[in-house]
């Protein structure tokens, strides 16, 4: 699964209504992207999202987009773009081929 800029407000809300635990063992893996000066989601929900994560036990990768705010599309981490470093967390975390 893939998450750029996401929070857990919604799913808090969702578990706060119905009583759920939106999170379990069998949830998948997960590839975070976040801006560490977004003003709209704030960086603590994607650290929390990583915690639960971890807790679970389920793998999962951290991105910090350091100086970049909400919807950073163009930030670059060690000289690659966003799309490049989704891309490299699936084929490497599905065991795919690319030629």
């Amino acid at each position: 699964m893939v998450d750029f800029w996401g929070g857990n407000v919604k799913l808090d809300l969702f578990e706060s209504v119905f009583g759920l635990d939106r999170y379990d063992s069998n949830d998948p893996e997960l590839f975070i992207a976040h801006g560490t000066l977004d003003p709209t989601v704030l960086f603590t929900e994607a650290t929390e999202l990583e915690s639960i994560y971890n807790t679970l036990g389920i793998h999962n990768g951290l991105v910090l987009l350091v100086d970049q705010g909400h919807g950073a599309w163009n930030a670059t981490v060690n000289g690659k773009g966003l799309y490049e470093m989704t891309f490299d967390f699936l084929v490497a975390r599905q065991e795919l081929m690319v030629e």
